[in-house]
């Protein structure tokens, strides 16, 4: 329910075997209808689904490398 203020976030996704730290910033790639481009939680007011996906995406050096992607 809260959002960062500094507009980063550190998650922990266990990948590869191991857990590794990914830090992220807030800025989501935006359609012109204002709609994330990609994952999106229901609600729109809530943010956690867009993030683990772009810290997935970060650990997999794009969105494009992602399975479903294309």
């Amino acid at each position: 329910h809260q959002y960062c203020d500094q507009g980063m976030y550190r998650l922990r996704l266990f990948y590869k075997g191991n857990w590794q730290d990914v830090v992220i910033d807030d800025f989501l790639p935006m359609q012109s209808n204002d709609n994330t481009t990609f994952s999106r939680s229901k609600d729109l007011n809530e943010l956690w689904v867009s993030l683990i996906e772009k810290a997935y995406a970060k650990v997999h050096l794009s969105y494009e490398n992602l399975e479903g992607a294309h």
